[in-house]
């Protein structure tokens, strides 16, 4: 069975290698003040399309250090694959650790990515 934190992991490919991002209590309070809003106002700027450049920055960045990178890795990897880079290259990524941190992910899909053997994509959904 998953630990809380872990069903709040994203995974996903950045910077050529497969890493763990995560928004643990410090580092949402931390999104929240450097995009001067809550992380429900986020994650709606990033899917309206409406969304600043802390708010795409920032939570790749505090999810790298939740996952584990240490701060000047996760300060290196940001300066080089988001800034100067074009935004929506890591729009949807910052929208995929923002939608982990406010719905989760099932238990079975994060154990499976903790271990590296996650799936390619979810399983379709069984209709009845």
């Amino acid at each position: 069975m998953s630990s809380v934190r872990e069903r709040t992991a994203h995974w996903a490919v950045f910077a050529g290698r497969r890493r763990k991002f995560i928004l643990r209590i410090g580092e949402i309070e931390e999104l929240e003040q450097a995009c001067g809003a809550g992380v429900g106002a986020i994650q709606s700027r990033l899917a309206s399309q409406a969304f600043r450049f802390a708010d795409v920055r920032e939570t790749v960045r505090l999810g790298l250090l939740g996952g584990g990178a240490i701060p000047g890795e996760a300060d290196h990897l940001v300066a080089r694959y988001v800034d100067g880079c074009p935004l929506v290259e890591n729009i949807q990524l910052a929208a995929d650790i923002l939608r982990a941190l406010l719905i989760g992910v099932e238990d079975a899909m994060a154990d499976a990515e903790a271990e590296g053997d996650a799936p390619k994509k979810a399983p379709p959904e069984h209709v009845e």
